[in-house]
Order: C-alpha cells, then structure tokens, then sequence
C-alpha cells in the first residue's frame, strides 16, 4: 500500500464523528443551560437591587415628611394655637406623641435603640457630666457673682428643677431620639445631621435671642454626646439641671424668663 494512501474504514468513521457531534451538542446545551441560569440571577440581583433602591427613596420621603410634619406642628402651636383653648399643650404633646410613635413604628426602633434604656446610664451619665457638669458650676457661681440666684425657697428649687428634668429628657429625647436619627438616617457620615439638628432646636426658641444661641451650642453638644453615650436619660438629666441652674440663677433680662414663640413677645 503507497504512502499517504491510508483511509479509515468507512463502518469506523461515522461512529466516530456521530459521537463529535454528540459531545459537541451536550457542550453547547450546557453552556446554554449556564448562561440562561447566570442571566436569571443576574436579573434577580438587579430586581433585588432595584426594590432595595426603591425602599430607600420611600424610606427617605417618609423621613423628611416625618421631620416637616413635626417641625410644622411644633411651630404652629408655638406661634398660632398656643393659649388658644384650655388644655391646648395636653393637645399638642398628645399629637406629638402620636406622630413620633407611628414614626417609630414603621422602621421598628425600639426604646434601647433610641437610648432610651437603664443599662448604660451610669456609665452615660459620668460621660455626659464630664462636660455639663463645668458648665452648670459655671453658671451657679455667674448668679452668686451677679446676685442674681433669687431667693426661692428649697422646696420651689427642687420641684422647679424635678419638673425641667423631666422636660428636658422629652426635649433630648426629640433633638437626638428624633431629629437627629432622622437627619443621620437622610444625610449620613457627616456633620450635616449635627448642624441641622442644632438649628431646629434653636428655630424652636425664637425669639428669645438668649435662648437661640444657647440651644444652637446645646444641640450641637448634645448631638456629638448622643453619639459616645447614646443615653437619653443622661442627656435629659443634664439637660434639665443646666436649665434649671440658668432659670434660678441668671437674670430675667438676659433669659426673658424662658420664654419663647409668642409668649416671650407678650
């Protein structure tokens, strides 16, 4: 037989490429069978995605609606309804309430996560009167320097400053509880949040100018001690006794009692 003139047999070469085809068809089954499944998942991924995203943007609107909702009830009773009918604070604090637990609710904060919670508050407390408590020695010795720490009897001093300490744990628990959560929750990993915090609570206190600048630097402080004891009791308590310490001791001419919205123009 000459060189170069072999052939395979013909009943052998069929079989073989029958079985080529075979294996290449299974291959190519496969790889579409793959693709098909990595385009379901990919889609899946992205419709994942797409419903987180979604969720977001809803989270967000109901958070701004949240804040103007509260903003706007606070500054109508402030300056339009307040004094308007008998019982209208009981009216106003019930709304409030109401508002801020169906905000709670629907992204499902619970008490500790708010800080509202005993566990931590020794703790919270030393960290928080590390820096309050300087300033309301301060103060204290600024009325006994002036004069100006009145003469009110024990017994008015310590319902006066238990009746602030309560205000000021509701007041704490709306400036960092709600507010500042809110303004974290739209505008996070910045001072933004801190900023705007601080400047509601000082719109809150117009016209009192005293009270203004004050409540701007508390916000901001309360705001940045929120972070490190995340305690609103700790914050409240301190909150009150400073308040109590500038109402007993400063002039009424610098704080105009306290007062503010309409009834510090009356």
């Amino acid at each position: 037989q000459a060189p170069g003139s072999w052939r395979p047999r013909s009943s052998r070469f069929p079989a073989l490429v029958g079985r080529l085809e075979s294996v290449e068809l299974c291959l190519v089954v496969r790889k579409r069978r793959e693709l098909s499944r990595d385009e379901v998942e990919t889609g899946s991924r992205k419709s994942h995605m797409e419903r987180q995203t979604e969720m977001s943007r809803l989270e967000k609107m109901t958070a701004w609606l949240d804040l103007l909702a509260m903003t706007a009830l606070i500054l109508s009773y402030m300056w339009i309804w307040q004094g308007s009918f008998p019982g209208d604070a009981v009216v106003c604090g019930a709304l409030l309430m109401l508002l801020a637990i169906w905000s709670h609710r629907r992204r499902r904060d619970t008490a500790r996560d708010l800080g509202l919670r005993f566990d931590n508050l020794g703790p919270a407390l030393v960290s928080v009167f590390a820096i309050v408590g300087p300033l309301i020695a301060m103060v204290l010795l600024l009325g006994v320097g002036w004069g100006t720490h009145g003469d009110l009897s024990a017994t008015d001093i310590v319902l006066g400053t238990a009746m602030l300490v309560v205000v000021g744990v509701v007041q704490q628990y709306g400036l960092v509880g709600f507010y500042f959560r809110r303004f974290r929750e739209l505008l996070p990993g910045s001072w933004i949040p801190v900023v705007l915090t601080a400047s509601v609570f000082a719109l809150f206190h117009l016209p009192n100018p005293f009270l203004v600048a004050l409540t701007f630097a508390v916000g901001v402080g309360a705001a940045w001690l929120y972070l490190r004891a995340q305690n609103i009791l700790a914050l409240g308590i301190a909150h009150g006794l400073l308040s109590a310490a500038i109402l007993f001791s400063l002039p009424e001419t610098l704080t105009l009692g306290m007062q503010v919205g309409q009834e510090a123009l009356r």
